[in-house]
């Protein structure tokens, strides 16, 4: 038990180190997701299909189909259970008959989930994150080629994902990229100013000493003096 406690804490950090890397909890809708929980609503046959990710106190659907609410607490998460189970699928036929769902508020109230299956949603590292799973207010379990297909759905999430997270290292790249360009900019601007000004005096104080010493230097001097007025 010991070793399984300490499994799961660090689990656990990792995922929330993962989630957070990814700026997924907390986002707005985005239609590649959402076509995805309603093809896996339709497929298998079932009102409610969600994407989840769990969180450190609740979990969050980046996609819901047939539900109103985007989050719950991570005490009433299914999903929870299902990433800490350790397998790459979770089923329960019949949630009043399990004992750690039957007295979940969201079995014995809205939405009445009386069966829930789902495929777990991994990082690169293989890290579990989340859920793609479908919810049936009746008992119910999925056939062999609705399992497949969520599985296969479940993968195009997984690369999603990784899209998702390259377009924002895009993004945060190209806003750097902005950022250095603009202080280049301004950098040039400030060093061209603070050139000119003792560049103008020198010019000046070579016309100076044109106009009052001309007679004191000779061809080679007069030469030097021009290519000190060329430089400058």
């Amino acid at each position: 038990k010991l070793i399984y406690s300490f499994m799961q804490a660090s689990l656990k950090k990792e995922r929330l180190k993962i989630l957070e890397r990814l700026k997924i909890i907390d986002t707005e809708p985005e239609k590649m997701f959402d076509d995805i929980t309603k093809i896996a609503a339709q497929v298998c046959d079932v009102p409610i299909a969600l994407i989840t990710f769990v969180g450190d106190k609740k979990q969050f659907f980046k996609s819901k189909y047939g539900l109103n609410i985007s989050e719950t607490p991570i005490e009433h998460s299914f999903c929870a259970v299902a990433i800490a189970s350790g397998s790459d699928t979770f089923c329960v036929s019949n949630t009043k008959t399990d004992p750690r769902f039957s007295k979940n508020p969201f079995v014995t109230g809205e939405p009445h989930i009386a069966s829930y299956n789902a495929v777990t949603l991994k990082s690169e590292s293989g890290t579990p994150v989340g859920t793609l799973c479908v919810i049936n207010d009746k008992e119910s379990e999925l056939s062999e080629v609705q399992f497949n297909t969520l599985q296969l759905l479940a993968n195009q999430v997984t690369k999603l994902l990784e899209l998702r997270q390259a377009n924002s290292l895009l993004t945060d790249y190209n806003n750097k990229e902005q950022m250095y360009i603009e202080r280049i900019e301004e950098f040039a601007s400030m060093a061209a100013h603070d050139l000119k000004s003792p560049l103008r005096n020198v010019k000046s104080f070579i016309e100076l000493i044109k106009k009052r010493h001309h007679d004191l230097w000779d061809d080679k001097d007069s030469k030097y003096l021009g290519f000190i007025d060329q430089s400058v």
